[in-house]
This record gives C-alpha cells, sequence and structure tokens, in this order.
C-alpha cells in the first residue's frame, strides 16, 4: 500500500511539474517577423494573444528601412509595446547607418527617444569610415551628441588615419579633438 501512495505522489508531482513547464511555455512570447520586397521590414514579441509585448532584450518591434538597394537596413527603430520610442540597452532608440559597395559600414549615428543624437554604449553618437580598396580602414572619425570630435574611451583615441602599401600598414596615426 505504501509503494502504490508514494508512487502515486511522484506521478502526481511530475504531472505537476509538467502542468506548470508547458504553462510556462505557452507565457513566452514568439517573435513575428514581417518581410516587404523579400526583406525584413520588421520584427516584433507578441504573446499568445497576438498583442505586442516585451521581448527578451525588452523591445517589443524593431522596424527596418532599406535604402538604394542595400541588402542591410540603414535604419533601426526600436519600440515598447505601446508603440512608443525605446532605449536599447546600448543607449539609442534608432540607429542609421550607410554602407559602402562591399557591404561595410561607411557611417553610423545613434539617436535616442527624442530623436536627437545620442552618445551610445559604444563612446560616440556617429562615426565615419574610410577604407582601401583593398577593404582595409583607411580612416575613422568619432563624434559626440553635439558633432565634435570626442575620444572614445574604448580606443583611447578621436580620430586615426592609416597608410598602406599593398596590405601592408606603414603608418598609423592616432588624434585626438582637434
Amino acid at each position: 500500500m505504501r509503494r502504490k501512495t508514494g508512487l502515486i505522489l511522484r506521478m502526481m508531482a511530475l504531472l505537476l511539474m509538467l502542468c506548470l513547464w508547458a504553462a510556462a511555455a505557452t507565457a513566452t512570447p514568439a517573435e513575428r517577423v514581417e518581410t516587404n520586397r523579400n526583406r525584413v521590414s520588421a520584427r516584433e514579441w507578441v504573446d499568445e494573444n497576438g498583442k505586442l509585448t516585451a521581448g527578451p532584450e525588452g523591445w517589443a518591434r524593431v522596424e527596418y528601412t532599406y535604402k538604394n538597394k542595400s541588402p542591410k537596413p540603414t535604419t533601426e527603430r526600436y519600440f515598447d509595446a505601446e508603440g512608443k520610442p525605446f532605449v536599447t540597452a546600448d543607449g539609442y532608440a534608432r540607429v542609421v547607418r550607410s554602407f559602402g559597395r562591399d557591404g561595410v559600414v561607411t557611417e553610423e549615428a545613434f539617436f535616442d527617444a527624442k530623436n536627437e543624437p545620442c552618445v551610445a554604449a559604444c563612446g560616440y553618437a556617429s562615426a565615419k569610415f574610410g577604407y582601401t580598396s583593398a577593404g582595409d580602414i583607411r580612416s575613422e572619425y568619432y563624434y559626440g551628441a553635439k558633432g565634435e570630435k570626442i575620444i572614445v574611451p574604448s580606443l583611447g583615441y578621436a580620430c586615426a588615419t592609416r597608410d598602406y602599401k599593398g596590405r601592408n600598414l606603414l603608418r598609423e596615426t592616432l588624434m585626438d579633438p582637434d
């Protein structure tokens, strides 16, 4: 009799745990992707009722726009579940990028929820990059929220230029703001 009671109690506990696990699994938000012209135009997180909800990174929806037939999004805008601009963990609500012909980032700018330039977690508000024909970075310039050159803390400089002979780096010049 004791064996049957113990077995029944263990089975009931296991069944209860399975029910709780299934309920928790259905409460997890699901990602929904929208496409336009064979490109992702938006990603959003929805609950089991199809309503927008915060996803694992905190935002509920991100919208992508493309420019000049670029295969990569040139603008990303983040929103919360109410449709208001959402500031990501990296410190911005919108990022705008320009790409070169090889798909490399040539310009990048970050904006806050009020659509004003802001310094993101990377340490700058905007940046411009120049490349050699071989794809090496020839120049990089970093700017603050007011458009002034700033020193990026993780790099230790505001500007860098490089001279190459072929693919060999001859000279690198690191500069502070003017």
